[in-house]
């Protein structure tokens, strides 16, 4: 099938003196054109809500800061053995600090990354049992934690890995012997299946420069989610994607 991909940069991440808040906000978002896959499959938001620079030299810069997060994904089983979908979470309300770090190397050489620890304050993942109303999702919150790495030389190649952990739970469910005949679901004091679901996200990527602004791009990402069920059986999936595109910057 085919696929887009849309990176939006708003206000420099380097530049942490007298910051005010989403003065510096990220989007990345993930499109598809393929036969029983959601259109929008993924997107995040990181906003930066206030920061500090701790180092700032010719050689390296590093800042801490509080930012704001916002990530969604989503899937559809495309397996004619099994009917698991392998991933749907989203965290619309998540807030943590994060550490951005630059190091200028020699002969055109640079590298930078960023590492974050954020409470997941609310957020849903993807119930293989709670279907209930067509809704398809537990309600819970957790913690999450991302890294990603970026080298570069000039602005000829660029080579970068990321990787997402999402800790969520859900920790009112409904009980076991539950008639849901008897049940009305849209006042059911629940958030879902009572479970805790683990969510990995690792993937890499190379740009390659072409010529002026073009770039060639490939993408390989593998999506892992484990989900521990109270009173049911734990369902585990495992998932990869990659890409080729073209990729034009400005």
């Amino acid at each position: 099938g085919l696929a887009s991909e849309i990176n939006v940069e708003y206000g420099d991440r380097f530049d942490a003196e007298d910051t005010k808040p989403y003065d510096y906000f990220s989007i990345q978002a993930n499109l598809n054109w393929q036969k029983d896959q959601p259109v929008l499959g993924q997107i995040n938001i990181i906003g930066r809500l206030v920061a500090k620079e701790l180092v700032n030299n010719e050689k390296h810069y590093l800042s801490l800061g509080l930012y704001q997060h916002f990530d969604y994904y989503d899937s559809d089983t495309i397996s004619a053995v099994s009917a698991k979908v392998p991933y749907k979470f989203c965290t619309p309300a998540s807030v943590g600090g994060g550490l951005i770090y630059k190091r200028n190397l020699k002969r055109n050489w640079g590298i930078d990354g960023y590492a974050s620890l954020n409470a997941i304050l609310l957020g849903g993942a993807l119930s293989d049992y709670y279907q209930v109303d067509e809704r398809i999702y537990n309600l819970a919150s957790g913690y999450s934690s991302k890294l990603n790495f970026n080298f570069t030389y000039k602005d000829r190649l660029a080579i970068s890995t990321i990787y997402e952990v999402y800790h969520m739970f859900t920790w009112k469910g409904y009980p076991q012997d539950i008639n849901w005949d008897e049940v009305e679901p849209k006042t059911l004091n629940a958030q879902g299946d009572r479970s805790r679901a683990i969510l990995h996200a690792v993937g890499l990527r190379l740009d390659l420069k072409l010529r002026k602004q073009l770039y060639l791009t490939s993408t390989f990402m593998n999506y892992t989610r484990d989900t521990k069920y109270r009173y049911h059986a734990n369902v585990f999936s495992n998932t990869s994607e990659g890409r080729i595109m073209l990729t034009y910057k400005y």
